[in-house]
């Protein structure tokens, strides 16, 4: 991933004529939608779009592709017919996921995020809440996951967790108190990670 994001920033900075960012990067692509993935091109572009999960192997609808009006408006018809689109099989394939961020809006979850595990470090060094522990490990267990490099095909426990289902499991399990430091980042978190994106969502059949 780095190795490509220096491609698209050097072409950014040595064509001439070129504007200081992309209005989208999408990758037709399996494991693209990802932290990891996100902090290295969202200083590149306006919106960043990909899927979460393994793509079944037809990729995007291009021949269904025709609205051009916007680079979001062509985003969302990416998604849609993605999603709901069969692209000439019997069925729909699994699993089929897809979404769209603001990469503008990026920085401020990634933030929030790094605040939210700071507080649960300290709460986990404190050691002086014995069930936070169990209610992250019941959250994680709980969330949906998905199969990543790291895992074996049919990995009974797949490596990569969806942050947005980790959040709202541990939020559901744990139910901060109010006014707890906990409670706030928790919130802000949750807040930050649904506001940056456009569109999501999966296909007729996954999860």
């Amino acid at each position: 991933n780095s190795d490509l994001a220096y491609a698209l920033r050097s072409a950014l900075e040595d064509v001439p004529g070129t504007p200081s960012r992309y209005s989208a990067i999408g990758f037709d692509a399996c494991l693209m939608m990802s932290i990891s993935t996100t902090s290295v091109y969202h200083t590149l572009s306006d919106y960043f779009i990909a899927s979460e999960a393994t793509e079944p192997g037809h990729g995007w609808a291009y021949d269904r592709l025709c609205d051009t009006s916007s680079p979001l408006s062509f985003l969302k018809d990416v998604h849609t017919t993605f999603l709901e689109s069969k692209h000439g099989s019997s069925d729909h394939r699994t699993p089929k996921t897809l979404a769209a961020i603001d990469s503008l809006r990026y920085n401020s979850f990634e933030k929030r995020l790094a605040l939210l595990v700071t507080v649960l470090r300290t709460a986990l060094l404190r050691n002086d809440d014995p069930d936070l522990h169990s209610l992250l490990q019941r959250s994680r267990a709980s969330a949906v996951s998905f199969e990543s490099i790291l895992d074996e095909p049919g990995a009974e426990r797949p490596a990569a967790v969806d942050v947005g289902s980790f959040l709202t499991e541990f939020e559901r399990q744990c139910d901060p108190h109010e006014g707890t430091a906990l409670r706030s980042i928790l919130d802000e978190t949750m807040e930050a990670y649904d506001i940056m994106y456009e569109v999501r969502g999966v296909g007729r059949g996954t999860k």
